[in-house]
């Protein structure tokens, strides 16, 4: 997951408001749509996890109803990839890596889901309108769909710079051109756009969109590069680590996320319940770990 308490709803990493308390619903399933080989984008109906479900934070469903011994013991945590308040339906865009999105990749219109949320951090909107520059490799793309249609309907000129392995990896483009993002797609074989990582074409895109602000999610060497990159140019940016995330409210401190400047009380965040949305400046990654600097 991207892998996202201090925000209210509607808030990012930023707010300093209580947020509503998540529901737990059983919630029916409005569609599962394959968007790529093993990539599938889950639409539910919930007009209450709706209204507080910004992009950027995450939702706990449970996926223990498949049977015998590869049943999950611990529910899933997925990013809120969109929603809807108005029409109280909300998606989560998800990649099958294991026996808990296998069978969630087979829930149809007439099933239903268990889903606890939503939890975390989302992003937060820039104080001020101009261009913003979204950054994602791999699935990390998931929650910055709904973000990109957020940004264009605030009035921002939403830059996309996406990226993957090869072109059945690669999702989303269509969702960024309807949301009116200008996107630049990069894929390692060369299948689809340029042919290499977003880290190589990071600082040509800065220099022409000269962004207000930065959003990222993906892997710890491109949230690493977003992250110095922002830092140096002095760009507001907030990232999405991804992180194992097991109960999903704080209390068993499973996703400890080193603090780049660590206080007297703790050298950690939780990515569940302090993030997964941190400011770039917070939160410290290096190699292909988020680790201590």
């Amino acid at each position: 997951m991207s892998t996202v308490v201090r925000a209210a709803a509607g808030e990012g990493p930023c707010g300093s408001r209580a947020r509503p308390s998540p529901a737990l619903e059983v919630c029916p399933v409005v569609s599962n749509t394959r968007l790529a080989p093993a990539t599938y984008r889950l639409r539910f109906f919930s007009p209450s996890i709706s209204r507080s479900a910004i992009p950027g934070r995450f939702l706990h469903i449970d996926c223990r109803a498949l049977p015998g011994a590869r049943r999950p013991i611990l529910r899933r945590p997925f990013s809120v990839s969109d929603a809807d308040a108005g029409l109280g339906w909300a998606d989560v865009v998800y990649r099958v890596v294991g026996p808990g999105t296998e069978w969630l990749s087979s829930v149809g219109p007439g099933e239903s889901v268990d889903v606890l949320g939503p939890l975390g951090n989302g992003f937060s909107l820039p104080r001020r309108r101009g261009a913003v520059l979204i950054v994602s490799g791999g699935i990390g793309i998931a929650p910055l769909l709904g973000w990109a249609r957020r940004l264009t309907g605030a009035g921002h000129r939403v830059h996309a710079l996406v990226g993957a392995r090869t072109r059945d990896s690669l999702v989303g483009l269509d969702y960024l051109s309807s949301a009116g993002a200008a996107t630049t797609a990069c894929t390692d074989d060369g299948s689809v756009g340029f042919k290499g990582t977003v880290c190589e074409l990071l600082h040509p895109v800065l220099r022409r969109v000269a962004p207000i602000q930065v959003y990222a999610c993906g892997p710890s060497p491109v949230l690493r590069a977003v992250q110095s990159a922002a830092l140096a140019l002095d760009i507001p940016c907030e990232i999405s680590v991804e992180d194992r995330i097991a109960c999903g409210i704080g209390a068993c401190v499973g996703c400890a996320v080193p603090k780049r400047h660590p206080s007297a009380g703790s050298a950690y965040f939780r990515a569940c319940a302090d993030g997964p949305v941190f400011n770039a400046a917070d939160v410290a990654i290096q190699g292909d770990e988020v680790t201590p600097s």
